[in-house]
């Protein structure tokens, strides 16, 4: 059992991405008030665990919130994750293996934060 703190009521709950083929679109982003930028840095690192683990395992569906602190900082607090992994008896029922991440890879397009972090291109990723 885990245990989680209350969002306040004046937060809202946003879907980044899933497990499978969703990930949120700019126009989305619009909507929620949201920089684009956000979502960019998300995909990244949804890669970014894809190659740090070597094709091992990858974090996707992530989900959250967008807060300030007490400093004043934008914080982005993500919760219950799902994790692509090769071996798929563990991670649960949302681990969809070595085919979710051929999923994610499919819609992923690099960009300015997987440059930053020198990732491998999609097509170098997957076999």
């Amino acid at each position: 059992m885990s245990c989680e703190r209350r969002y306040g009521s004046d937060t809202k709950f946003l879907r980044f991405s899933n497990n499978a083929d969703y990930e949120m679109l700019e126009c989305t982003c619009k909507v929620n008030n949201l920089n684009f930028a956000v979502i960019e840095q998300l995909m990244a690192f949804s890669h970014w665990t894809f190659q740090i683990t070597e094709g091992y395992l990858m974090v996707v569906d992530l989900q959250g919130i967008i807060s300030t602190d007490e400093s004043g900082r934008t914080t982005l607090e993500l919760t219950d994750p799902a994790i692509h992994c090769t071996d798929v008896l563990r991670f649960g029922r949302t681990n969809l293996g070595e085919e979710g991440m051929k999923i994610f890879f499919a819609r992923h397009k690099c960009n300015k934060f997987c440059q930053a972090m020198e990732l491998n291109g999609q097509e170098s990723t997957t076999s």
